[in-house]
C-alpha cells in the first residue's frame, strides 16, 4: 500500500507568504493611489501640451516658410521700365511701378510672416532677409536713411542667433549697416568676432574690412599690419590665375582686332569684338570680388597703393580733381597767335598792351583778359584721315 505524501512546512508556508505579498501590494495602492493618479495624470498633460506646442510650432515655422518665399518671388518681380509687353505673359511676375515699390512690399511681406515668430532658425532667417532689405531701402530711400539703418540693426542683431553660414552673413551685413551709420568701433568688433568664427576666404574678407576701416580711421600703420597678415594667411593663388588667364585672353583677342579685315566677313570682326568686351566684363567682375575669391590678392592691391602713398583719405581728393586744367588766359608775354586762313601772313599780329590790375571787387569776368580785339574766323576743318587708318579692324580708342 502507497504511502500518504506528507506537506512540510515549507510547502504549507509558501501559499501564504504569496498571499501576503499581494495584501501588502493592495494596501500599498489603497494609501497611494491618489498619488498615483495625479503623477499618470501630470505625464499624460505634459505629453498633451508637448504634442500641441509642436504642432504649432511647426505651423508657425511653415507660415514663415511661406512668407519667406512669397517674399522672394516678390523680389523677383520685374520693374516696369524693363518690360516691353502690356499684358504679362502666363507664368510671368507682374511688374511693378519702380524699385522703391519693390522693396516695400517685399519688406511688408517679410513682415508679415514675423508676426508671432520668434525663437526658431525660420524666424532667424526672416530677421536676415529684412534686414538685409532694410539696409538696401536705406541706400535707395534717402529721406529716410537714419530710420531704415536702425531698423537694419535691429533685424541683423536677431538674426545673429541663426548658425551656420547664415551666421557668417548676418554678420557681415550688420558690419556693413554700422559703418553707414558712422559706428567704425562698433563694426571693427563685428568684424573681429566673424574672422574669428568665419573659415576661409569667409575670414581673410573680414579682416580686409577691418584693415578698411582702419584706414579711414587714419592708423595707417595697423592697416599694413593686417594686410601683411592677411597676405602670409590668406593668399589663395585662385583670382590671381583666373586674372592672368583673362589677361592673356584679352591681349589674344586685341591681336585679333586688330589684324586686317578679312574680305567680305565682318560678323567675324564683330564675334571677336563681343568677345574682347565679354572678357573685359569678366576681369572687372572679378578684380570687384578680390576680397571675396582671394583676399590675399586684395591685401596685395592695397599694399602697393599705400606705398605710393594713396590710403582711402587721398582716393577721394583725387578722384574729384578736375582731369585738366583750364588753358589759361593769354597774357602779353604769350606768343602770338598763329595767322588763318583769311589773314594775310604777311602782318604781323598786334602786340596787346598789359591790363591793369583788376579791383578786388570786379566780377570774374573781368579777370580774364580778352583775346585781341580782331574776332578770328573759325579755324579750317582738320583734314580727314587717310583711308588706311579707319579700318574697321581697329579697336575702339577708348579700349585699353
Amino acid at each position: 500500500m502507497a504511502k500518504k505524501h506528507v506537506m512540510s512546512k515549507e510547502e504549507i508556508r509558501k501559499p501564504d507568504e504569496i498571499s501576503l505579498i499581494f495584501i501588502r501590494v493592495w494596501e500599498w495602492l489603497r494609501k497611494y493611489y491618489k498619488y498615483l493618479i495625479m503623477g499618470a495624470t501630470t505625464i499624460v498633460l505634459i505629453a498633451v501640451v508637448y504634442a500641441v506646442w509642436t504642432y504649432f510650432e511647426n505651423a508657425r515655422d511653415e507660415r514663415a516658410s511661406d512668407r519667406l518665399w512669397d517674399g522672394y518671388q516678390n523680389w523677383m518681380r520685374p520693374l516696369a521700365a524693363d518690360v516691353t509687353e502690356e499684358t504679362p505673359q502666363p507664368g510671368q511676375r507682374p511688374p511693378v511701378k519702380d524699385r522703391r515699390e519693390l522693396l516695400q512690399s517685399t519688406h511688408d511681406l517679410y513682415t508679415k510672416g514675423l508676426n508671432g515668430c520668434d525663437g526658431s532658425e525660420v524666424c532667424g532667417l526672416l530677421h536676415l532677409v529684412r534686414g538685409r532689405i532694410s539696409f538696401e531701402m536705406a541706400l535707395v530711400m534717402t529721406d529716410q536713411r537714419e530710420t531704415h539703418l536702425k531698423l537694419a540693426v535691429a533685424d541683423l542683431e536677431k538674426a545673429k542667433k541663426v548658425k551656420g553660414f547664415l551666421k557668417t552673413v548676418a554678420l557681415d551685413s550688420l558690419g556693413q549697416v554700422q559703418e553707414e551709420l558712422g559706428q567704425y568701433e562698433v563694426a571693427l568688433e563685428t568684424y573681429r568676432q566673424l574672422a574669428t568664427m568665419a573659415q576661409g576666404s569667409a575670414s581673410g574678407q573680414a579682416m580686409i574690412h577691418q584693415a578698411r576701416i582702419l584706414e579711414m580711421q587714419g592708423k595707417k600703420d595697423e592697416a599694413i599690419a593686417l594686410y601683411n597678415e592677411i597676405v602670409k594667411s590668406k593668399t589663395t593663388g585662385t583670382l590671381a590665375s583666373q586674372e592672368a588667364k583673362l589677361q592673356q585672353m584679352i591681349s589674344v583677342y586685341q591681336m585679333m582686332a586688330s589684324m586686317p579685315q578679312q574680305d567680305g566677313n565682318p560678323e567675324q570682326q564683330m564675334q571677336i569684338m563681343q568677345a574682347l568686351n565679354n572678357a573685359r566684363v569678366q576681369l572687372i567682375r572679378l578684380q570687384e570680388s578680390a576680397s571675396v575669391a582671394d583676399p590675399g590678392h586684395y591685401a596685395k592691391l592695397r599694399l602697393a597703393f599705400l606705398d605710393l602713398g594713396m590710403d582711402l583719405h587721398t582716393k577721394a581728393s583725387v578722384t574729384d580733381a578736375p582731369a585738366s586744367e583750364p588753358a589759361p588766359a593769354p597774357t602779353a608775354d604769350a606768343p602770338a597767335p598763329a595767322p588763318t586762313a583769311d589773314a594775310p601772313a604777311s602782318e604781323p599780329a598786334p602786340v596787346p598792351e598789359p591790363a591793369p590790375a583788376p579791383a578786388a571787387d570786379a566780377p570774374a569776368s573781368a579777370v580774364v583778359a580778352p583775346a585781341p580785339a580782331v574776332v578770328a574766323p573759325a579755324p579750317a576743318p582738320a583734314p580727314a584721315p587717310a583711308p588706311a587708318e579707319e579700318k574697321p579692324s581697329q579697336p575702339a580708342a577708348d579700349m585699353p
